[in-house]
């Protein structure tokens, strides 16, 4: 299994609508995807983020399944309508689960 953890820095344009909103198509993914296993998404609640206010968390089957996640169109479209418009930054890693 593969875990792959992104961490977004929302911009000045972020509000709550949108991050609701970006947090539902997220957490679509799981029934758009083939491999996809679990999306986990919120918000930080502690002061040890160093200014990164979401985190996503999913779950694949393999790292074949992160490589066609990354360019299924669903994910893209995700990205392009609902992260890009709110986000300053963003930070992934990708992890095999042991």
């Amino acid at each position: 299994m593969v875990e792959h953890i992104v961490l977004i820095k929302f911009n000045k344009m972020a509000d709550e609508d949108s991050k609701t909103k970006m947090r539902r198509e997220l957490v679509a993914l799981k029934g758009k995807i083939p491999g996809v296993l679990g999306v986990n998404v919120g918000p930080n609640f502690t002061n040890r983020s160093k200014g990164y206010d979401e985190a996503l968390v999913v779950r694949m089957e393999s790292k074949e399944v992160l490589e066609s996640y990354i360019d299924h169109p669903a994910h893209k479209l995700v990205v392009q309508e609902y992260i890009k418009p709110i986000m300053e930054d963003i930070l992934a890693v990708d992890f095999h689960v042991r």
